[in-house]
C-alpha cells in the first residue's frame, strides 16, 4: 500500500514539475526560516543563565526628556555616573 502511495507521489511530482517545484521550494524556505528563528531565539535566551541569582538581574537605562519627546537608551554616559 505504501509503495503504491509513492509511485503517485513520484508520478505526480514528475507531470506537474513546475507546481511541484514551487511547492518544495515554499516548504524548503519556510523551514528554514523557522529553524533560523529558533536558533536566534536560543541563543537570545541563554544569556545570563550562570549566575546563581538570574532573576535578579536588571538593567539600568537613561530617560533624556526633550521638548518635544522623551528617549530612552540603554548605556549610559560616562559622565552621568557620580562617583563619590
Amino acid at each position: 500500500m505504501l509503495l503504491n502511495y509513492l509511485k503517485i507521489a513520484i508520478r505526480n511530482l514528475l507531470k506537474k514539475r513546475g507546481y511541484s517545484i514551487i511547492n518544495i521550494l515554499g516548504l524548503a524556505i519556510g523551514l528554514m526560516s523557522v529553524g533560523l528563528i529558533t536558533l536566534h531565539l536560543e541563543h537570545e535566551y541563554s544569556f545570563d543563565k550562570f549566575h546563581v541569582n538570574k532573576d535578579r538581574i536588571y538593567k539600568v537605562t537613561l530617560e533624556r526628556i526633550y521638548p518635544t519627546h522623551a528617549t530612552f537608551y540603554d548605556i549610559n554616559p560616562a559622565d552621568s555616573i557620580v562617583n563619590e
